[in-house]
């Protein structure tokens, strides 16, 4: 991110489904049952990856969910 060396980072993917115009009719019973599991349909929202990084650019916490 130009101009912010230590930026930490927070990846929210936002809706309560993960169904789009490109998933196959026969995987949408598996995404509403995953978007079931997250806070995806509760919340409307869901955290899928974050790192925070300290004043020196160094990573402190990186986490990443299983994309799918």
């Amino acid at each position: 991110m130009h101009g912010m060396p230590h930026a930490s980072i927070l990846d929210i993917k936002m809706g309560t489904t993960s169904i789009t115009v490109n998933t196959p009719l026969e995987k949408h019973d598996l995404v509403r049952a995953k978007d079931a599991a997250t806070t995806s349909v509760k919340l409307g929202m869901r955290i899928t990856a974050m790192i925070v990084k300290d004043s020196q650019g160094r990573i402190k916490e990186k986490v990443r969910k299983p994309h799918g």
